[in-house]
């Protein structure tokens, strides 16, 4: 029907609303990042950079329809490992990811806690439910040979942005 419909409706000229709405969405299509309904996925360990992935990513949340997923995983400890030093505790990744989302006044933010064997397959695996962008913050100058970063490029579809914090106040 609708290639009939446009046949036959080709000489007409369009109304304003429907000039606008077509203008909207051709406008939409160009765009680099989906205007409405975007699902976005930051991997975080409470650590400075991925709270400065979260932060970065937070703008683009506001958009409507969005959703961001700060993703934390806990790993099991293997044969003779412990908790390192310093490691933040679930309780600490969750407060300062809802932290950032209050301070931004997200309206669909979740904080997800997941247990696995691996972090790349944790976040690989909610990467494949479908997201649109995953920001990905990394401690190291060397990103490249960052084992979650080459997991992420070689198995998903999903845009990905790097951040890497840097000293200063966090605003950009």
């Amino acid at each position: 029907t609708p290639p009939l419909l446009r046949a036959a409706l080709r000489g007409i000229p369009i109304g304003g609303d429907e000039a606008r709405r077509l203008a909207t969405q051709a406008s939409e299509e160009r765009s680099i990042i989906r205007r409405r309904g975007t699902k976005i996925l930051v991997p975080t360990s409470g650590e400075p950079h991925a709270v400065q992935a979260l932060r970065l990513a937070a703008p683009l949340a506001r958009l409507p329809g969005a959703t961001l997923v700060g993703l934390s995983v806990l790993t099991r400890p293997g044969r003779g490992r412990r908790r390192r030093a310093g490691q933040r505790t679930e309780q600490e990744v969750v407060a300062s990811s809802e932290a950032v989302a209050r301070e931004f006044d997200l309206p669909d933010f979740h904080a997800t806690v997941v247990n696995a064997a691996s972090v790349d397959e944790a976040v690989t695996e909610e990467v494949a439910r479908g997201y649109d962008g995953v920001f990905l913050g990394l401690a190291r100058s060397r990103a490249l040979s960052h084992r979650l970063l080459r997991a992420l490029l070689a198995a998903v579809h999903s845009d990905v942005v790097i951040v890497r914090a840097g000293s200063g106040d966090g605003t950009f």
